[in-house]
């Protein structure tokens, strides 16, 4: 059966028991694809995004690359050695992202879109706690270290209400990477270039999950998508369908 896009939105919708105000501060939890971005878009549309998936599209598409170009691999020791030139990367020279220190060496010109991306993560965190905005990080944060750092990176005052948003995922993990493909192949038909997460990451970012621990937010709310998620991939394929047989 298939469903309208409000149809959809309905489905996912999840309503918060208050008013989010620009003291708070929303860290979203969990793997790609779970509903994340609707969720900001229903329940806090005015919110302050900080998201490093939106950054690295901008900064790639700016450079005429897809999102997939910034992760398509580091040169190889023999490429360097020999100098290799990539005939859409670019020339071999130093890295230009700071923290990427186990890869010494990058192709300049994707490398170049990653720093640059890189640069607008660290802009957009100096700037969301002034923002006058709710705060959303939209981003994995499975992993309580990297929470804990982010969060420190941002440096919320006293005066901000810090809340988790864990989106539930046990049992669905199959169905999600599946919805994960079928979002990847309609952004292809729609010419929006490719964004394919490998299982080898939804694997990382799923089996390394670390539930929040007390103290860590004010307020923790938890959102089930998981009886959402084959709504949302026949709704893609719905779309992909309609796309391929010429009616989209």
């Amino acid at each position: 059966m298939k469903i309208t896009k409000q149809q959809l939105i309905k489905l996912i919708k999840e309503t918060l028991d208050f008013a989010p105000t620009a003291n708070h501060i929303f860290m979203l939890i969990g793997p790609p694809s779970i509903g994340k971005s609707t969720w900001i878009r229903e329940n806090v549309p005015d919110a302050f995004v900080i998201s490093s998936d939106e950054t690295v599209e901008a900064a790639a598409k700016a450079r005429g690359f897809s999102y997939d170009d910034l992760f398509a691999g580091y040169p190889t020791q023999e490429e360097i050695d020999t100098g290799f030139d990539h005939p859409r990367y670019g020339p071999i020279g130093d890295q230009q992202v700071s923290w990427k220190k186990w890869a010494p060496k990058a192709f300049q010109k994707t490398n170049l879109a990653e720093k640059e991306a890189d640069d607008e993560m660290t802009r957009l965190k100096k700037a969301s706690t002034t923002s006058g905005k709710p705060i959303v990080i939209d981003m994995t944060n499975t992993n309580a270290g990297g929470r804990k750092f982010m969060m420190g990176q941002i440096n919320p005052g006293p005066n901000f209400v810090k809340v988790g948003v864990v989106f539930e995922f046990a049992g669905a993990e199959e169905d999600i990477k599946y919805l994960a493909q079928t979002r990847s192949d309609l952004r292809g038909l729609e010419g929006k270039g490719p964004k394919t997460i490998p299982d080898a990451a939804y694997d990382r970012i799923m089996g390394g999950y670390q539930k929040p621990t007390e103290g860590e937010f004010d307020k923790v709310i938890y959102v089930d998508n998981r009886g959402k998620v084959k709504d949302f991939t026949n709704y893609n394929l719905g779309r992909i369908t309609s796309l391929t047989s010429g009616h989209g």
